[in-house]
C-alpha cells in the first residue's frame, strides 16, 4: 500500500506544481511554463513515474499479476509515442532552455 501512496503523492505533486504555474496538465498540449523545480529536478516526468509506481503498488496489494505484466507495454507506448510528442512541443516552446534541462535531468529516473 505504501508504494501506491508514494506514487500517487509524486504524481499529485507534479500535477499541483503545473496547476500552480498555470500550465497545462494535459499530455500533448503546449505548456506555458517550463517547470524545473520540485520533483522535476529528478525526473522530467514525475507524473508518469508516480502513476506507474502507484499502479504497480496497487496491483501488488491486490495480488494481480496481469496488470503488472501489462505495465511494460503501457510504459513502452508512453516512452515511444507520448513523451516524444511532449518533448517536441517543449523544445519548440522553450528552445535551448529545454535542451539544457534535458541535459541535466533524466526522462524517467
Amino acid at each position: 500500500r505504501r508504494s501506491s501512496d508514494l506514487g500517487g503523492a509524486l504524481a499529485a505533486w507534479g500535477w499541483f506544481i503545473f496547476r500552480s504555474r498555470g500550465t497545462t496538465r494535459v499530455p500533448g498540449e503546449v505548456s506555458s511554463t517550463l517547470v524545473t523545480w520540485g520533483p522535476y529536478r529528478f525526473t522530467r516526468n514525475p507524473m508518469y513515474v508516480g502513476l506507474s509506481v502507484a499502479y504497480l503498488g496497487e496491483a501488488c496489494v491486490q495480488h494481480q499479476v496481469i496488470p503488472v505484466m501489462l505495465l511494460p507495454a503501457v510504459l513502452a507506448y508512453v516512452n515511444q509515442f507520448i513523451i516524444p510528442l511532449e518533448e517536441e512541443r517543449l523544445r519548440a516552446a522553450f528552445g535551448h532552455k529545454y535542451e539544457a534541462y534535458k541535459g541535466w535531468v533524466r526522462r524517467w529516473l
